[in-house]
């Protein structure tokens, strides 16, 4: 392994530098990301309870998500952000809860003291909200990685066996590298430690019973 200072060699080599985090093409997104607006309600964003929340989701698991957000808030807003995920069925569960839905493209977020107030969309109407979840892209697509021929799936996650090695002998990943999604700190954490013990186990078998 290199880095820009020296070079170090090793018999085993983990992984666990995470993902990379793409914001969409959304005006002033980043400003409020992380105070206001969110990925994952497990981790984040109680305190947008009873709220107006937006719920911006671009896949077709969008009911999960707002069933989730259900038990916070009454209020939802549901955003395609000019996808077509919503189906005939799901605008009928979202009618018969109350929801609003738009699937006009979010162009820009709007408020102050990074708490966003409202969304505008490029058909130039604009919604109030109190809080957002949003949908993000995310890959592991690492420089460090690029001379490594590493096997990875359709999706572009890198494949392990049970214990986080790859196709490359020696070469393990764990957490969100792993996972190639944003999980729980504590369990990214606890995967890492898991692949660790894996990885000693093996290296002293190899040693202790040759």
């Amino acid at each position: 392994m290199t880095t820009e200072k020296t070079s170090y060699e090793s018999k085993q080599v983990l992984l666990a530098t995470g993902i990379r985090e793409f914001y969409p093409d959304i005006k002033n997104f980043e400003q409020f990301y992380g105070k206001s607006v969110f990925y994952c309600p497990w981790c984040d964003g109680y305190e947008m309870k009873h709220r107006r929340i937006a719920i911006m989701v671009d896949e077709m698991s969008i009911d999960h998500i707002v069933m989730l957000l259900s038990n916070w808030s009454d209020d939802l807003l549901i955003c395609t952000n000019g996808n077509d995920v919503l189906t005939e069925e799901l605008k009928a569960l979202f009618d018969s809860k109350g929801y609003a839905y738009k699937d006009a493209v979010i162009t820009e977020m709007t408020g102050q003291d990074n708490q966003v107030e409202s969304l505008i969309f490029e058909d130039n109407t604009s919604e109030e909200i109190g809080g957002m979840i949003a949908s993000m892209k995310w890959d592991t697509d690492y420089e460090s990685l690029k001379n490594l021929d590493v096997d990875r799936d359709e999706k572009g996650q890198i494949i392990t066996d049970q214990f986080g090695e790859t196709s490359v002998s020696e070469l393990f990943v764990s957490g969100e590298t792993k996972a190639n999604f944003a999980r729980p700190l504590i369990n990214a954490a606890a995967d890492g430690g898991d692949v660790a013990k894996f990885m000693i186990i093996k290296r002293l078998k190899e040693d202790f019973y040759k």
